[in-house]
């Protein structure tokens, strides 16, 4: 503080400085976490299921097992995705998977880097 415990304009600057700072860096989280759908530790969860995975998992051969790997597919969504396959052929695109009971746009956003649709053999 300044003299005789004034506060002197360069003080009221920086402490408004650093208040604009703290609360931008707070918007720009919220908003990020947002979008994202998740928050910081789901993104590194999401990050560590990406990076231990050996290769794009092809939805039109892999069993319930490969398909758990995915972020947010279980035995109940890895189940309908082969029973949708078996029943209607094998998927042609990424948002086929869109037609699968539990699986909507936010699923297929979390796994779309992670699957490949190969041509049947």
């Amino acid at each position: 503080m300044g003299q005789k415990g004034k506060v002197t304009k360069t003080e009221i600057f920086c402490l408004s400085l650093t208040a604009a700072f703290v609360l931008l860096a707070v918007v720009l989280f919220a908003v990020g976490a947002r979008r994202s759908g998740s928050w910081e530790i789901t993104v590194w969860k999401d990050k560590e299921i990406h990076d231990t995975l050996p290769q794009k998992i092809d939805i039109n051969q892999a069993d319930e097992a490969q398909l758990q790997q995915l972020p947010g597919i279980g035995p109940v969504l890895a189940g309908r995705i082969i029973a949708w396959r078996e029943e209607n052929g094998a998927y042609q695109i990424p948002e086929d998977l869109l037609a699968v009971e539990g699986i909507g746009l936010t699923t297929l956003d979390g796994i779309r880097d992670l699957i490949t649709i190969q041509e049947e053999p």
